[in-house]
């Protein structure tokens, strides 16, 4: 898993004070997953800080989310698998706030 540090996540996006979204300013997959080359990897950059913050646990079939209204968010993230996320319904950043809890990258960071 490649390292991600706050300076060089800080470096590559937008902090939303108010909401505190940090949305990725440079390159994504299908336009709504952040991608970058980290230690000359390319990586999904959600995946990368999820598995950072959650070392014990594997993703496994499981993909990271975000639980906020930014499409680009890289700061609130939680992992599901196919059929939480179809459960949690087309409005999952509004019933994923609570349940299951998500991860506060920001907070991990720090």
């Amino acid at each position: 898993i490649p390292t991600i540090t706050p300076a060089w996540l800080a470096a590559r996006t937008t902090l939303d004070e108010e909401t505190g979204c940090m949305a990725w300013d440079l390159a994504c997959a299908n336009e709504t997953d952040p991608v970058a080359t980290v230690n000359c990897k390319r990586v999904i950059v959600r995946r990368a800080l999820w598995q950072q913050a959650h070392p014990e646990q594997t993703l496994g079939a499981r993909r990271v989310h975000v639980t906020c209204d930014e499409p680009l968010c890289v700061a609130h993230l939680v992992a599901l698998t196919k059929s939480q996320r179809q459960k949690a319904g087309r409005c999952c950043a509004n019933s994923l706030r609570t349940n299951p809890r998500p991860t506060v990258i920001r907070a991990f960071l720090s």
